[in-house]
């Protein structure tokens, strides 16, 4: 039996201006007895199309992987962007894989 596979993202600055890196470390505590685990995000702005600099969606990145978007606000109000997160492990269970829950 594979253990859960678990996202454990770090972000290591939760509070940026405008034109700033965001910081986000994808790890994973999980060691699957096959494969690697590998991570999936999407990111979606509280404002819509008024905050730039950062991708909608990435897909297989590989453990320790750096989240750095130069996210830039558009709008005259404080607005975030969210990072959903989840990790796989894509090798075991002989090739099927397994998921994480998703991380915000």
């Amino acid at each position: 039996m594979e253990p859960e596979i678990i996202a454990a993202p770090v972000n290591n600055a939760p509070a940026i201006c405008s034109t700033a890196l965001t910081d986000i470390d994808l790890i994973s505590p999980t060691n699957p007895t096959s494969g690697v685990v590998t991570f999936n995000y999407t990111a979606v702005s509280s404002v819509g199309g008024l905050i730039s600099g950062f991708v909608p969606a990435l897909n297989n990145l590989p453990e320790n992987y750096k989240i750095a978007d130069a996210l830039v606000n558009n709008s005259d109000n404080p607005a975030t962007v969210t990072y959903s997160i989840s990790a796989v492990a894509n090798g075991a269970r002989n090739g099927a894989g397994c998921s994480s829950f998703t991380a915000p």
